[in-house]
């Protein structure tokens, strides 16, 4: 049914003939033609900006190669680098520090966002997003565990849910989750516990749970597309050139999801 309704929706959502756009309108082919006929394709991750959005006027552009974020944030952890040796002594030294430590130089050094992300790709390519885009990704797990943010979200969630309704509700948790912290291992291991826990005080099978909350990750996966990486590097494209096709289609799968996890859950 998934299936089926979602491409509908996709076939509903293509511009007419006239209105599209093939990958040519965003990459030379010839330009990246290299021996034997074959088509170079750009590291994975790559912020090269492209043909259709080369200018800097929007909003986020402007944030990205902000020098004034840029100083903020590295001054900012520079601080709490210093702070953790003062308070701590030698004691502060560990893996998490040193990385955070080269994390904030690295930026201090580049001074933008944007500039920082180009110099990592250039440096590491075929992991420059893994290196550059996790740690942050444990920091918000840390905020999100220490200040009990996410044992309040997931009570208040699981307070309203019934056997019935449950699926409904790990979905839900899933996808809300996931817009903080699109790691999907990282989501599990701050609220399986507690989600597993619910399930069995409510007598939901826990394969049938996890399947639930995987439905709820995987929704909202449309609004944080790291999974298109690859086929931005390929194509030529920016994330923002999908990302309204995304959201658009994630709107469109919410009340389908909503009726056939509450109707036929598992």
């Amino acid at each position: 049914m998934s299936i089926l309704y979602g491409s509908l929706m996709l076939w509903l959502l293509a511009p007419p003939d006239q209105n599209a756009r093939g990958i040519e309108q965003f990459v030379d082919l010839e330009e990246h033609r290299g021996e034997g006929g074959s088509v170079h394709q750009a590291g994975a991750g790559s912020t090269e900006l492209t043909r259709v959005s080369d200018d800097l006027d929007s909003p986020a552009d402007r944030i990205d190669n902000s020098k004034i974020l840029g100083g903020i944030l590295a001054a900012t952890g520079l601080v709490l680098f210093g702070v953790a040796f003062v308070t701590q002594g030698l004691g502060a030294l560990n893996l998490n520090v040193f990385n955070f430590g080269f994390l904030v130089i690295g930026m201090l050094l580049y001074s933008s966002p944007a500039r920082y992300q180009r110099e990592f790709n250039d440096a590491v390519k075929g992991s420059a997003g893994v290196i550059l885009q996790f740690p942050f990704y444990a920091g918000i797990i840390g905020i999100m565990t220490g200040t009990g943010l996410v044992d309040t979200m997931t009570e208040a969630l699981l307070s309203i849910a019934t056997q019935d309704t449950f699926p409904m509700v790990a979905w839900m948790t899933g996808g809300a989750l996931n817009i903080f912290v699109p790691s999907a291992g990282g989501e599990w291991a701050i609220v399986g516990g507690p989600m597993l826990l619910a399930a069995q005080e409510l007598g939901v099978p826990l394969g049938q749970t996890i399947a639930a909350y995987a439905v709820g990750d995987a929704h909202t996966n449309l609004l944080n597309p790291f999974w298109a990486i690859p086929l931005l590097a390929i194509t030529g494209l920016r994330a923002r050139d999908m990302f309204g096709y995304g959201i658009t289609m994630m709107l469109l799968l919410t009340p389908f999801l909503a009726v056939v996890l509450y109707l036929l859950p598992y």
